[in-house]
């Protein structure tokens, strides 16, 4: 595995339109893992066409790697690139693993696989290969863990930047102490941000004291969200 691919240059990649014949990713922060298999289908295969009849989708528990591999090696119907996603990697047996690891040893050029989980075991013949290729470059081997510190940040940044609004020092701070590393809620938050400030006469800059605001209008309604589930309860309790 390259030493300065990490999950955020991936997905920069990926939204460029590249991928790889061999990905995985593993690791706690789901959010980033999802994205980037959405992000690596598009890449792959697009958005448009008979997108249908190049993908794959398998899930670890009875999964066949045989099966997977003759997926993975199956040529494209009208079309450049077959996607084939693997979710639950953890929850294959070992022997169905060792298939998948002849597989990664030569991959198809034309087949985007995608293998995503909690996690993998590093001993694994599976795990060796697929850190082998990705160490040539003809793969990739992330472990994407919940984001911290400048990386929380970096992330932050990022999502302003797509939607093309910037956002001052201190708003940024702010908005990470309120939403802290639920990467969800912070996708959210600034799309709300977002929409906010470009209903201030197209301003298209987040200040703190719209964060502040728009932070204080998710509580509050947050709460009173709460206080009607409560009092649904109480009155479905009161009529049983």
């Amino acid at each position: 595995m390259s030493d300065e691919l990490d999950i955020q240059t991936f997905l920069g990649e990926a939204r460029q339109g590249k991928w790889r014949p061999v990905n995985v990713l593993v690791g706690a922060e789901h959010f980033l893992i999802e994205r980037a298999a959405r992000l690596l289908k598009n890449a792959s295969i697009g958005s448009a066409g008979i997108r249908g009849f190049n993908e794959d989708v398998f899930h670890g528990q009875g999964l066949s790697g045989a099966k997977v591999a003759a997926a993975a090696k199956t040529l494209p119907m009208m079309a450049d690139t077959r996607f084939v996603l693997v979710r639950d990697i953890e929850d294959v047996a070992n022997a169905e693993l060792e298939a998948l690891a002849e597989y990664v040893t030569k991959p198809s050029p034309s087949t985007c696989l995608v293998l995503m989980g909690e996690k993998l075991d590093g001993k694994t013949k599976l795990s060796k290969a697929a850190k082998a290729l990705a160490a040539k470059g003809g793969g990739a081997y992330l472990v994407v863990e919940p984001l911290k510190g400048a990386l929380l940040e970096r992330f932050a940044q990022g999502e302003f930047k797509r939607r093309k609004c910037a956002v001052d020092a201190d708003a940024l701070s702010v908005l990470i102490d309120s939403v802290g590393n639920d990467l969800a809620a912070m996708e959210a938050a600034v799309e709300r941000l977002t929409l906010f400030v470009s209903g201030e006469g197209g301003q298209g800059r987040v200040t703190r004291h719209a964060v502040e605001e728009i932070i204080e209008r998710v509580r509050v309604d947050t709460v009173w969200a709460l206080v009607d589930a409560i009092g649904l309860k109480k009155a479905k309790v009161a009529a049983d």
